[in-house]
């Protein structure tokens, strides 16, 4: 009885549970001398889909354009506050310094 159990650490033996799944529709294809290849039809179902969501965003970025046609221009608004504030910080040291 004391051989059936195990002081220690055990580890198990892993077991291979895979289960082989048959593809229902193996035999009945579209084409008839292709075989299907669920691969190829994911990676057309993607490419569908990818070139539909790039239609729908060039669509949406022209009728942003459309509204305003200065709303992707960040780097010559933020050149603008930032030299605003620049200016704004010289005049306030040059006070500073007059009043001084």
């Amino acid at each position: 009885m004391a051989e059936n159990f195990k002081y220690g650490l055990t580890i198990r033996k892993k077991e291979d549970k895979k289960v082989q799944i048959k593809n229902i529709f193996a035999e009945h294809s579209d084409d008839d001398n292709e075989t299907f290849d669920p691969k190829k039809r994911i990676n057309s179902l993607l490419k569908k889909q990818q070139e539909q969501n790039t239609i729908k965003i060039a669509n949406e970025i022209s009728k942003v354009l459309e509204e305003d046609s200065k709303i992707y221009e960040y780097d010559s608004i933020y050149d603008n506050i930032s030299s605003n504030r620049n200016q704004f910080q010289k005049r306030e040291t040059e006070e500073v310094s007059i009043a001084a």
